[in-house]
């Protein structure tokens, strides 16, 4: 299933994650 994914869409998703993972540092931090 990755394999018939496009690049843009895998590089959104990880994009999208790498910025959760922020968020949540973020979050956490303020907390």
């Amino acid at each position: 299933m990755l394999r018939t994914l496009p690049r843009r869409k895998m590089l959104r998703y990880c994009l999208a994650d790498i910025a959760k993972g922020l968020f949540n540092g973020m979050i956490g931090n303020y907390l």
